[in-house]
């Protein structure tokens, strides 16, 4: 929403959007209020620099657990992984 604003210099209720459920192909039509796009802007540069921080770390070393490794996202690729 904050892209299409921005791009089409457009308000947000000029703006219609919707949540399309891929497995039935229905949709849902949703609407951005001024407080929530607004919390949103300001989350983003935050977020923004957090990612970036992580590129100086020089290592994540793992934790391996069975309860932690068992939803891990990275398990497929950790040498450490106790399953």
């Amino acid at each position: 929403m904050l892209w299409a604003m921005e791009y089409y210099t457009m308000n947000a209720d000029e703006i219609g959007t919707e949540l399309v459920f891929l497995k039935t192909g229905a949709t849902k039509p949703y609407r951005f209020y001024d407080e929530q796009l607004r919390e949103v802007q300001e989350m983003i540069p935050r977020e923004f620099a957090m990612m970036n921080a992580s590129y100086e770390y020089g290592d994540f070393p793992a934790r391996p657990s069975q309860r932690e490794c068992l939803s891990c996202k990275f398990a497929e690729v950790c040498s450490e992984r106790k399953m």
